[in-house]
């Protein structure tokens, strides 16, 4: 009688990226929207993000994996299907519960008008009824998307605490000014495309590398220190320039915030 054998089914902590193709190919670009256009709009609503989750009090972590589930949708769904203000909310609404920080949907549209009308020059939104509860509702439907699209995928590992790691490792987690500056490269790059794209410590790696860069700080290469930590010099280097392209990217807080005023948008753009 022939063995049954069975096959052991692995977990994965490692975070969801998506291929090469998918990075240039994107469903927006598909419907017609500029890489250009796209990359501000990424940038407008993980601006948002930020924003909100400050004046919820959420922790740098789940702001973080917010910015980082709104990057992953748009990779699989166009913006013109979904505009940023509702996906935006909804990561919200969905990390402070996967990451037991829940904030219910009204204290975040509470936050969201201030925003609206500090940041982003808009109408308030309670003044409305209506389009409150609008609103209100979009975020339950873009929840309910955010979770089918991404296969209820929604693990999140933020490269924080490798960068922690590797810094004691290479000694520099003495130097405040190093420390600091990699520190605000990693929350500014959820805002990038490299979260998506490449694993946590990679990520790490290069808000170290940039941050020694600008600090005119050498670091090992015989070996090289990167190859200690598992990561290729190519790769390294790639993250850290789209980490530079950031912040060539202006903040555009004029641009459309649902999928209607992108369409109106996208047709005032026509010659």
């Amino acid at each position: 009688m022939a063995q049954e054998t069975t096959t052991a089914a692995k977990l994965s902590l490692q975070n969801t990226v998506v291929a090469p193709d998918q990075l240039i190919n994107t469903p927006s670009k598909a419907a017609g929207i500029d890489n250009k256009l796209e990359t501000e709009l990424r940038v407008l609503g993980c601006h948002i993000i930020s924003a909100c989750g400050i004046l919820l009090r959420l922790p740098q972590s789940v702001i973080a994996s917010s910015q980082i589930l709104f990057q992953r949708f748009y990779y699989v769904t166009s913006l013109l299907d979904f505009g940023i203000q509702d996906i935006a909310l909804a990561c919200i609404f969905l990390s402070s519960k996967v990451e037991d920080n829940q904030r219910r949907i009204r204290d975040i549209l509470l936050v969201y008008e201030c925003v609206l009308v500090t940041i982003l020059d808009r109408q308030n939104l309670i003044n409305d009824g209506n389009k409150y509860n609008q609103v209100k509702d979009a975020i339950y439907v873009a929840e309910i998307n955010i979770l089918a699209k991404l296969g209820f995928n929604v693990h999140v590992q933020l490269p924080h605490a490798f960068m922690i790691n590797y810094l004691k490792a290479l000694e520099l987690d003495g130097d405040k000014i190093v420390c600091q500056m990699a520190w605000n490269y990693l929350n500014d790059s959820v805002r990038t495309s490299v979260h998506v794209s490449y694993q946590p410590y990679t990520v790490a790696c290069a808000a170290i590398y940039l941050s020694c860069q600008v600090n005119d700080i050498s670091l090992p290469e015989n070996p090289p220190w990167w190859g200690v930590f598992d990561v290729s010099f190519e790769d390294l280097s790639t993250v850290a320039e789209k980490m530079r392209e950031l912040y060539d990217v202006k903040l555009r807080v004029e641009l459309p915030l649902t999928t209607d005023e992108l369409k109106k948008y996208l047709k005032k753009q026509k010659p």
